[in-house]
């Protein structure tokens, strides 16, 4: 599904035909049934705002969390990328899934939308080292999410920590 958006753009393209992708990463976690978390409503609306700000055709890819929020806003994304039992799916795992569609519509450019505190720094270099062209946009406040079942994203030191970790021994999140 392509969401075609009416206003003016505020992100001039190189070439007109080019096409835009938007990927949203998901902050935090809780049971499935109470998902939508705080966080991730916020990125949808985030996902939302971005998307109806632009002038041109775009693509939307986002993770489960979001796309159930996006739904609700009436604005379901292109792709969802599910979450299986045999996987803890992290940012990486979104943008892998995200570049294969991406790729095959053509897209070259993509918005990276994600929490801004050290989460969205990882994502736009993912999105990089997926051989698009990065347009950054400001994400509004987040916040954390006391009641995540993943540690890290309940507050700003635990997400600091975390990213000490995953940087210095690799370590990666689970639930």
């Amino acid at each position: 599904m392509v969401h075609r958006i009416r206003e003016k753009p505020h992100i001039l393209l190189e070439n007109p035909s080019e096409k835009v992708g938007i990927v949203a990463f998901s902050f935090g976690l809780r049971a499935t049934d109470e998902e939508p978390n705080p966080c991730n409503r916020r990125l949808a609306e985030e996902t939302f705002r971005i998307a109806t700000s632009l002038s041109f055709p775009v693509y939307i890819v986002s993770q489960w969390e979001i796309t159930r929020a996006l739904n609700e806003l009436g604005m379901p994304p292109s792709l969802s990328v599910e979450m299986t039992p045999e996987k803890y799916l992290d940012s990486e795992g979104v943008m892998d899934v995200a570049a294969t569609f991406f790729k095959s519509n053509g897209i070259t450019s993509v918005i990276p939308i994600a929490h801004p505190f050290l989460h969205g720094t990882k994502c736009r270099r993912l999105v990089v080292e997926h051989g698009f062209k990065l347009i950054k946009r400001d994400i509004r406040k987040i916040g954390f999410d006391r009641k995540s079942l993943q540690p890290y994203t309940r507050g700003p030191l635990q997400l600091l920590l975390y990213a000490i970790r995953q940087k210095l021994f690799g370590h990666r999140g689970t639930k």
